[in-house]
Formats: structure tokens, C-alpha cells, sequence
């Protein structure tokens, strides 16, 4: 239970992270976040699988293009405007 505590925490951080930079990077969010990419990825997969996030893939000259992450419309409605 502690753990599934400390993972809702962890992507409601990611969620905000988002909030406030409008698109982030994997390594964004994990720096953000302060926990490793790959934690990150697992967390935005569920985040994704929950309609709160999506990406988009954006090339930048040469080399692999860079993944951006947002928030869909639901995940911005999951915070209260003020």
C-alpha cells in the first residue's frame, strides 16, 4: 500500500511538472522529479494508459528526434483552475 502511495504521489509530481513547463522531456521530467528516466518512463506510461498525458515525437536536425510530453485535455482538467 505504501508503495502504491508513493507511486500516485510520484506521478501527481510529474503531472504538475507538466502543468508548469507545458513539455518536458523524459530526462526533463526526471530531473524535475528527481528520481531516474527509467522510473519516469514507467510512471508516464501508466499516466498515458490513463488519457492524462500524451507525446509527440519532434526532430531536431540530425539524430534521433526528441519525445515531448504534455498533458491531454483530461490531465489538465484533473487540476482545479484558479
Amino acid at each position: 500500500m505504501l508503495e502504491e502511495n508513493e507511486a500516485k504521489n510520484t506521478r501527481e509530481r510529474v503531472l504538475q511538472t507538466l502543468l508548469t513547463n507545458d513539455r518536458c522531456t523524459i530526462n526533463d521530467l526526471a530531473e524535475a522529479v528527481d528520481i531516474n528516466p527509467i522510473s519516469v518512463r514507467h510512471h508516464i506510461s501508466k499516466l498515458e494508459a490513463d488519457d492524462l498525458v500524451q507525446s509527440e515525437e519532434v526532430r531536431h536536425g540530425v539524430g534521433r528526434p526528441r519525445r515531448y510530453y504534455f498533458h491531454t485535455e483530461k490531465g489538465r482538467e484533473s487540476f482545479p483552475t484558479r
